[in-house]
């Protein structure tokens, strides 16, 4: 074939006729593409919430304190029930308040919620940091707010009656600084 431009060159040219690929392999390179358009490793398209969630948890593990991973287990089992199956680039917000909903109904109380929350916003920013999703679903999720319990004191009676049967008991002087000084116990279980 002539290109018109040049009339002193033939450029070759074949025509190959073959069948429209599947359209399986098409949406896997269209996913593909994306993935590398965002910067994202091609790895990450097969990545599952509880993937990511197994291992953030062992490589905080070396960070924190022994007390702090189980509640971080703890809060990644819950999430792993709920989420763990999805593939992290498809979890989405709605996702994730689902999920609360889910978890509120077997019975875990706001508090325990805010943590699993809080566990899974950490796990997900550092997806974020190491490149394996766009943007964290988890910040667009209202988080459970714990209800703030109302505190209740003795009355003067009731003090001194507590008072009266603590006398002569080795906490004796705990229950009379408690009931004084107004310290909470960690506060006066800290003194010296």
């Amino acid at each position: 074939m002539r290109r018109p431009d040049q009339i002193d060159r033939w450029t070759p040219q074949i025509a190959l006729r073959a069948d429209p690929p599947a359209r399986g392999v098409v949406r896997r390179l269209r996913e593909t593409r994306w993935l590398l358009a965002q910067g994202l490793p091609v790895s990450a398209r097969k990545m599952s919430v509880g993937v990511l969630l197994a291992s953030w948890l062992e490589l905080t593990r070396e960070r924190i304190s022994p007390s702090t991973y189980e509640t971080y287990e703890l809060n990644v089992r819950r999430i792993q029930e709920s989420l763990g199956d999805v593939p992290l680039l498809q979890l989405t917000a709605p996702d994730i308040q689902s999920a609360y909903r889910r978890m509120r109904g077997r019975g875990l109380t706001e508090h325990s919620l805010n943590q699993v929350h809080g566990v899974l916003d950490r796990a997900l920013r550092h997806a974020l940091q190491w490149g394996l999703i766009v943007r964290n679903p988890a910040v667009l999720v209202f988080a459970p707010r714990p209800r703030r319990r109302e505190m209740t004191a003795l009355s003067a009676e009731e003090l001194m009656r507590l008072l009266d049967h603590a006398r002569g008991h080795r906490l004796g002087p705990l229950f009379v600084v408690l009931g004084t000084a107004g310290l909470r116990i960690g506060e006066a279980l800290g003194l010296r």
